[in-house]
Order: structure tokens, then sequence, then C-alpha cells
């Protein structure tokens, strides 16, 4: 006895999105400022749908992708607010097909 897929099911698989952090070097250093500029790009085999980030447990950015089917990664930037001590940030991306992909990182505040 066997079965045969009615269809091809190798176009079925999906990708979650992928972030990629611009000056990955410099994070988790030391910073004396009161916010932090983050840059990323984000991308998906399809299309990403949104992009948000925590930091400490808390949304402090949301972007909504707006484009058709896109392959092409996508810029984002977001000035986010860091307290003193460490700072936990997620940053989550999701796709048309509800797969998403996060990236932690942690960056520490100095206050003199």
């Amino acid at each position: 006895f066997e079965i045969s897929p009615s269809r091809d099911l190798s176009s079925t698989f999906f990708e979650s999105p992928t972030i990629s952090l611009k000056d990955f070097n410099t994070l988790g250093k030391a910073k004396p400022e009161s916010s932090f500029k983050l840059e990323a790009k984000v991308s998906d085999d399809h299309k990403v749908k949104d992009v948000y980030i925590l930091v400490n447990e808390e949304k402090v950015f949301y972007q909504k992708i707006d484009s058709a089917i896109n392959t092409k990664p996508s810029l984002i930037s977001a000035n986010l607010p860091l307290q003193a001590g460490s700072n936990d940030i997620v940053i989550v991306a999701r796709d048309n097909e509800n797969l998403s992909q996060s990236y932690g990182l942690q960056i520490h505040r100095d206050i003199e």
C-alpha cells in the first residue's frame, strides 16, 4: 500500500524570517547614553509582515512592512530607550505564514 501526494509538496515549506544587525561588534558594550540606535535588516523567503522590538519586556518599536511579495531585505531603524544597568533587547520578525524569528541581545548602560 503506497500513498503518493496529489501535489508537489516541495513548494509548501517555508522558512522563518532572518534578522541581521548592523554594527554587530559594537553591540553589548557599555553605553552611557539613555538611548541606543539599533539598525537591522529583515528578510524572508516570501514576505516579512512586521517587526517589533522589546526592551526589558516592554514593546518600544513596531513596524508593519507594507509591500507585495518581497524577498528583498527591509531595513529597520529604532532608537531604543536604555535603563541604567542591563537591558534585555528582543527583536521579532514575523512573516505572512505566521512564522517568526527572534534575536536577543543585552546592552549595559553605565551611569557614573
